[in-house]
């Protein structure tokens, strides 16, 4: 009779079990998020020195290449018609007005000496600012009625900017100044310069002295408050410090991008107030992920690494920073897991005390 055949496993011993485990394990690879905190945690100064180093070295290269304005187009048709006016070299002026004005009622342009003599002074003026201003028409001049009003109080001093519209907000601060001094030598009259160069220049100017003064105010400001919650400068530098090679590797990095793209004058205070926020705010994160870490029992390099890798947005536990840094009673950040107070790490905990909340 034929015996059914019965298959015969081979049982392995312990260090075949073992190297199937490890097998295991090498085909499993963490993420690469926690692969890399692992590999900082235990490469301190290297990672520290490393990131000093790329910062200088974009920062070097940006000031090198210097940045390039890009036209920046509007959107549908008229952007359309913009690019194709550029593409033929077809540039349109900068139109300026000069307003001059009685401040008091009844004074007229044809019976005030004060306002024609103005209106000469400023027409003077611009005549010797060749690169600034063209085209100039004067309410003193023949078939020029239509720039003074129908009640006669004001008059319009017009002309043109010229050179590329990128320059001309910057061709047009000499006719500005020269309007400024026309003004100061008539205190009576209301003597003003607008239109589109002038006004680029002054929304430059504004968004200018705003990064200038949050640039000045900021890191101040940020450090006291960081100062306040460690105690200690050391230890309040250190997210400052983040922040702020950040900001000057992104800001150096936006010279790259501005030599294909359009970058807007406001771009530079964007990045700086984002900057410095995510960048204090991500390293107020870490540390508290790490100390979550500790508290659970993990050792200090893997406590590191977990924290790092837990920290970044999409990994399993991710919690915003304003979860984090403001109690002490979250939990550890796995989902479904109800929230138990972090204990401190004390002389008890590390001999193997039973803790509250915890098996």
């Amino acid at each position: 009779m034929n015996q059914p055949q019965i298959p015969v496993l081979l049982q392995g011993g312990p260090a075949s079990q073992d190297r199937h485990s490890h097998d295991r394990r090498r085909r499993i690879r963490s993420p690469l998020v926690e692969r890399i905190a692992g590999w900082s945690a235990q490469h301190r100064k290297t990672a520290v020195f490393g990131w000093l180093a790329l910062v200088t070295l974009v920062f070097l290269g940006g000031q090198a290449l210097g940045s390039q304005s890009r036209p920046n187009y509007d959107s549908g048709q008229s952007g359309q018609a913009e690019r194709s006016m550029h593409r033929l070299g077809v540039v349109a002026p900068a139109v300026e007005n000069v307003l001059i004005q009685a401040r008091v009622s009844g004074h007229t342009f044809a019976g005030d000496p004060e306002m024609r003599q103005a209106a000469l002074q400023v027409t003077t003026a611009l005549a010797g600012l060749p690169r600034a201003a063209t085209d100039i028409r004067s309410p003193l001049g023949a078939g020029h009625r239509a720039l003074v009003s129908a009640d006669g109080r004001s008059a319009l001093v017009s002309f043109r900017v010229p050179g590329p519209a990128d320059d001309q907000v910057t061709a047009v601060a000499p006719a500005l100044r020269a309007v400024a001094a026309v003004q100061a030598e008539h205190p009576g009259l209301r003597i003003a310069e607008g239109g589109d160069a002038s006004y680029g220049r002054a929304i430059n100017s504004v968004l200018d002295n705003g990064f200038r003064t949050a640039e000045a105010t900021s890191v101040p400001i940020t450090l006291i408050l960081l100062l306040l919650v460690f105690g200690a400068l050391i230890a309040a530098g250190i997210p400052l410090l983040l922040a702020a090679t950040s900001v000057m590797t992104a800001l150096s990095l936006l010279t790259v991008v501005s030599r294909w793209l359009p970058v807007g004058s406001s771009t530079s205070e964007v990045v700086l107030i984002i900057g410095m926020a995510v960048g204090i705010d991500y390293s107020l994160f870490y540390l508290r992920r790490e100390r979550e870490e500790r508290a659970a029992g993990h050792a200090r390099d893997a406590g590191a690494g977990r924290a790092r890798a837990r920290d970044a947005p999409g990994q399993p536990g991710y919690r915003p920073a304003r979860e984090l840094t403001g109690a002490a009673d979250h939990g550890p950040g796995r989902p479904g897991v109800p929230a138990e107070p972090v204990p401190r790490a004390g002389r008890g905990d590390r001999q193997g005390r039973h803790r509250p909340g915890r098996a």
